[in-house]
């Protein structure tokens, strides 16, 4: 069970995973403050509820991108707050994007399709770890 109170914000352009990651968090006493489905709309919320956990999909639209809105989300959600947690939860297997999730200041990564199990270990390594 997760040890502290955890306020999750769900960034997803999936309305189906959107609400799977917060039925998951909900069984874990997961607080899920906001939900955005994309990276516009998540700055916004982050900023306005100041979560200590991002789940954050990286093919998105945004900022003029077809695919790529989580990526330019996670650089200015890490701009505005440089120790956010940002957990990236995606189908794209590409290593390269996930290492480039990494260097924009993402903290974790998960590969989609998730459970309950791998989403509550991730989110427990996210809060807890000095990453």
């Amino acid at each position: 069970m997760i040890q502290k109170n955890i306020n999750l914000l769900v960034v997803d352009d999936s309305s189906v995973i959107r609400n799977l990651i917060s039925r998951y968090a909900g069984s874990m006493n997961v607080n899920v403050v906001a939900t955005a489905a994309n990276g516009e709309d998540a700055l916004a919320m982050y900023k306005l509820y100041r979560p200590n956990a991002v789940s954050m999909d990286l093919g998105m639209s945004g900022w003029g991108s077809e695919d790529q809105g989580g990526l330019e989300c996670i650089r200015r959600i890490i701009e505005f707050d440089p120790e956010a947690n940002i957990l990236v939860v995606s189908a794209q297997t590409d290593k390269r994007q996930g290492l480039k999730a990494m260097s924009f200041g993402a903290s974790g990564y998960l590969n989609k399709p998730i459970d309950a199990d791998k989403l509550f270990a991730a989110l427990n390594d996210l809060v807890y770890s000095d990453h």
